[in-house]
C-alpha cells in the first residue's frame, strides 16, 4: 500500500483508505474518491505540483498534500 502522491503517471490503483480530515474526505467523495474506487494518474506536475487523476469518467487535479492522504494499492500499468 502506498499513497496516491507516489503513484507514477499512467498507473492505476484502487483506493484503500483516506487519511484526511472529514471536510477533505467529504470533498473527495463528491468526486468519487472513496475506498474501493479505481483511480488513474495521467500526469504529475513538477516541483510538487498537482496530480492530474481520473476517477471513473471524472478527471481532476489534486494537490499533492491531499494525494498524500489517499492510500492506494497498485492495479497495473
Amino acid at each position: 500500500m502506498t499513497s496516491l502522491a507516489t503513484l507514477a503517471a499512467h498507473h492505476r490503483a484502487q483506493v484503500v483508505a483516506i487519511d484526511l480530515p472529514d471536510t477533505e474526505r467529504q470533498r473527495l467523495s463528491a468526486f468519487g474518491i472513496l475506498p474501493g474506487a479505481q483511480v488513474q494518474v495521467f500526469r504529475r506536475a513538477a516541483l510538487g505540483g498537482p496530480l492530474h487523476v481520473a476517477v471513473g469518467a471524472t478527471q481532476l487535479l489534486l494537490r499533492r498534500l491531499l494525494a498524500e492522504g489517499i492510500r492506494v494499492e497498485l492495479q497495473g500499468a
